[in-house]
């Protein structure tokens, strides 16, 4: 019975596949989203090299959208293929139940300034994700960089996830910022994102450089950095607060400043661990390195600390309020 069910899923998935189609812009269709509105379930849309002034929507469509990338990995098509927002919304938006099926793949984004949006549905809006903004989603990001978007009053100058968990892949989000909350980076209500291979750098915000995250969100980053990320108030580098357990292995934070506190991390009530991490050359008023607070438990194996400075209080890491660090081969 179990063969049976098996066969029919993968007849199924052969019958689909046989009538999916490749679909080239701008031969095809004039613009990005104009394909995506007519795309069909497993269908590829490849972009041609150019600037492309749209905000696009995938429309909760299971497709992929790719620059010429896809087609022969040279990486200088990447910055070739520009999708920008012109000041107007956020460049790319999954609000629509997308999945891992739905790819974003060889872009640059830029000059998004977010989507007015109010996912709490509380009748407060607010601007949200710059170059992405995702909602009730978990789309595939790869090899994209994200970049020069704004999100000012609401936060994820970058990227913004609300109970979401889209995965990245070899992407670069630069040089984005917001007068509030995640420069790079905005994640809560149980987001959980997953970052592979990726670099936050350059990266501007009121709480949280580099990323921040909270509400028992709950990323997952593997060969991480953050570079040269600033917070105008705490988390230079990455902010976490009220059981944003993140799990990191092989990040770098490097050289990230905080006027406030943190200036690589800053903690707050939540239990992160991290396998193969290096804070080095961080700054920040106190806990230079890192900031831990309210009860959090961190868990730092084969950890580096290093040339961290802080104008007050805690070079290298500062703890309090019942906090608890553990170090093993560091």
């Amino acid at each position: 019975m179990v063969k049976m069910k098996h066969k029919l899923l993968v007849s199924i998935f052969l019958f689909s596949s046989a009538f999916s189609e490749m679909i080239f812009i701008p031969e095809d269709y004039d613009s990005i989203q104009s394909a995506i509105d007519a795309a069909s379930t497993g269908d590829s849309l490849i972009v041609s090299p150019g600037t492309y002034l749209e905000n696009i929507d995938f429309l909760g469509k299971q497709i992929l959208v790719s620059s010429e990338y896809y087609i022969d990995s040279d990486s200088t098509l990447i910055g070739a293929t520009i999708i920008d927002a012109g000041s107007i919304a956020s460049a790319v938006t999954f609000k629509n139940n997308e999945s891992f099926t739905s790819i974003l793949q060889g872009f640059t984004l830029q000059n998004g300034i977010g989507n007015n949006e109010d996912p709490d549905g509380n009748g407060s809006f607010y601007t949200y994700g710059g170059g992405i903004y995702f909602e009730d989603s978990s789309p595939t990001i790869k090899n994209c960089v994200i970049q020069n978007n704004t999100a000012n009053q609401g936060g994820g100058g970058g990227l913004f996830c609300y109970n979401a968990s889209p995965v990245f892949w070899g992407c670069l989000i630069l040089n984005n910022t917001t007068d509030d909350v995640g420069g790079g980076l905005y994640g809560r209500e149980g987001s959980e994102p997953k970052f592979y291979d990726c670099t936050f750098e350059a990266n501007t915000a009121e709480f949280g450089g580099g990323c921040y995250l909270r509400n028992e969100s709950v990323p997952e980053m593997e060969n991480v950095i953050f570079l040269n990320n600033i917070a105008n108030n705490s988390g230079g580098g990455i902010s976490l607060k009220d059981n944003a357990d993140l799990s990191g292995s092989n990040v770098e934070i490097v050289g990230n400043e905080a006027d406030g506190l943190g200036g690589g991390l800053y903690i707050n009530n939540a239990d992160p661990s991290f396998n193969f991490l290096l804070i080095a050359d961080n700054l920040s008023s106190s806990g230079g390195g890192g900031y831990i607070r309210n009860n959090s438990s961190v868990d730092f194996t084969n950890t580096t600390i290093s040339n961290n400075s802080a104008g007050l209080y805690g070079e290298g890491l500062y703890l309090r309020d019942d906090s608890d660090l553990s170090f093993l081969n560091s």
